[in-house]
């Protein structure tokens, strides 16, 4: 569009300065006249060429004049129109007879009339002047003077620039859309930059999270192995070194766990696993979870279910973790002695789980952005237990999974806070959940099991824990090492480490499932690797179960002397 109003822009150009060429042209036949130059005139005509012999050379020339394109007029001293051709009366749209004998100044838009004055005394050779009839729209003109003798009055040509300025403001129209546009290109980029700019400042704050999160936890530990050394420990300190080292395992796994689920749930990989589930037990989980940071911080919690225990089509363990995760956080940001509420209730099919405190409440700036990864409402150092700041993002997502909604209400800073979860239900009665568990009579004994690992740490421990379980063990640091071990030692069950040197944990299995040595041996995949993807892979190559570091050793055992 803008190629093309240039070239007609181009086009009212040319012929304006076609005119102007008419024009100079009618200038120096009129001098020729008047001067007695010329002794006749030849003037085309629509019947063919007109001579007119110097007698009849006002004839041509009022000829030459009505045949032009643009306005001609003749004035006398005062102002007053003596002659106008028909193209002067087009231009003001009104009958010729109504120019002839009018004055020019009367036809002239008002705030142009002073200007006009000025090009009749001769200020100017040109000018850009507004004429218009009374009661009908301004026509933009270009006036040049032919003659604007004071004593014999003036000789004007009017040019119209309606076509021009028409094409002169499509072009302004334009350049102000393209600046419009541009404009709201740079805001939209600003914005997306500014966006950027706040995901970088998030990721270097949670990468500073998580490696404090990280090394919290791993400092008990180093202080408890260090205190392990002692050979004169005491047993009551011996108890009390393995409970933090196992304590603060389970916190550096959960904080894995819970970044392998955001990943999940990102990327849209989670699944759950629906199974009817009664609330009282998701309930009984949640609280359980939460329990040890509500009694550290002498909380009081108080939990209302309907009376009718429900059930709800919901993977179980997930929905624990909803609750869990809304109790912790509860737990977090409320000062010693506070009050935690844990209700349910039921209305139009659908269950409605409110979590309470009187802590320290949430700013109305950050209630709309508290289910985003990564943002946490507090992140001084005097809320050590302020975690990832993925436990809402976490629940978000969960809530999403189960096709229900969760909300933030606070009153500000100081007010407490309250999180209302809400999913679809249908109202059953509890002894209509079907059993489930497993049997805790199941039958113990001594396994031949093989450890393959490149750790050699993780390897000697787990193989030193598997012998106290009762189980004989052998050990190898790469994926040929194991099957060698495999072929001398005939194992019953093989823990392999995916990344290892020279053959994969994969490798390893696929090449166990093929050998007359071990034909019903229990494959489990132990390793860092824990997506989805991964599980498929090992599932592929040959895996009865994957497992990922670490391992709970109650859940390892009873996979062990299960087979």
């Amino acid at each position: 569009m803008k190629y093309d109003q240039q070239k007609q822009l181009e086009a009212a150009q040319e012929q304006i300065e076609e005119l102007r060429a008419e024009l100079a042209e009618a200038r120096e036949t009129l001098s020729a006249i008047q001067s007695g130059a010329v002794d006749a005139l030849v003037i085309d005509s629509p019947e063919g060429q007109r001579v007119y012999t110097l007698d009849g050379a006002e004839q041509g020339y009022r000829t030459l004049i009505e045949r032009m394109h643009d306005g001609a007029v003749i004035l006398d001293t005062d102002g007053t129109i003596q002659y106008c051709n028909s193209r002067f009366a087009q231009l003001l749209n009104v009958p010729l007879e109504s120019v002839i004998g009018s004055v020019l100044e009367d036809w002239v838009s008002q705030g142009d009339r002073k200007a006009l004055k000025g090009l009749l005394v001769g200020g100017a050779a040109r000018m850009e002047l507004e004429f218009c009839a009374p009661g009908a729209a301004a026509v933009p003109t270009l006036v040049s003077t032919v003659d604007s003798s004071g004593a014999v009055g003036a000789r004007l040509i009017i040019t119209d620039l309606s076509e021009r300025k028409h094409y002169e403001a499509g072009v302004v129209h334009l350049n102000a859309q393209l600046e419009h546009r541009i404009q709201e290109r740079t805001a939209e980029l600003e914005a997306a930059n500014a966006l950027l700019k706040d995901a970088d400042r998030r990721k270097d704050e949670f990468l500073a999270v998580l490696s404090h999160e990280l090394r919290n936890p791993l400092a008990p530990i180093r202080t408890a192995a260090h205190l392990l050394d002692s050979p004169h420990l005491p047993a009551s300190d011996l108890l009390w070194a393995r409970t933090v080292i196992q304590r603060q395992v389970r916190h550096m796994s959960a904080l894995l766990d819970d970044l392998l689920d955001i990943a999940r749930i990102t990327r849209g990989r989670m699944e759950l696993k629906v199974r009817p589930v009664s609330l009282k037990s998701v309930v009984d989980a949640a609280v359980e979870a939460a329990r040890p940071l509500i009694d550290r911080n002498n909380h009081t919690l108080v939990v209302t279910l309907p009376d009718n225990d429900l059930m709800l089509a919901a993977d179980p363990l997930r929905l624990s973790q909803i609750l869990s995760n809304l109790l912790t956080n509860a737990a977090k940001y409320t000062d010693a002695g506070g009050h935690i509420e844990l209700s349910g209730q039921v209305a139009a099919g659908r269950l409605s789980l409110k979590v309470k405190d009187d802590g320290i409440g949430i700013s109305p700036d950050a209630l709309s952005r508290i289910f985003t990864m990564f943002d946490q409402v507090d992140g001084s150092a005097g809320r050590s237990e302020g975690g990832l700041g993925i436990g809402l993002a976490l629940v978000k997502g969960l809530v999403a999974l189960h096709g229900g909604t969760v909300r933030a209400f606070s009153d500000g800073a100081g007010r407490g806070s309250e999180f209302i979860v809400e999913l679809p239900v249908a109202a059953t009665r509890e002894d209509s959940i079907p059993a489930t568990g497993t049997d805790a009579s199941a039958p113990a004994g001594s396994r031949r099991v093989l450890v393959a690992d490149d750790n050699k740490d993780a390897a000697d421990t787990l193989g030193l824990l598997l012998e106290l379980y009762g189980h004989e063990v052998r050990i190898a640091h790469s994926g040929n090492a194991a099957l060698a071990v495999a072929h001398a030692f005939h194992p019953n069950v093989a823990l392999l480490d995916i990344a290892m040197p020279d053959l994969s944990g994969y490798d390893v299995a696929r090449n166990l499932r093929v050998d007359a040595c071990c034909p019903d041996i229990l494959l489990i995949a132990l390793t860092g690797y824990g997506q989805d993807g991964d599980k498929e892979r090992a599932h592929e190559a040959g895996f009865d179960h994957h497992l990922t570091k670490p391992v709970d050793p109650s859940k390892l055992e009873a996979l062990i002397s299960g087979c």
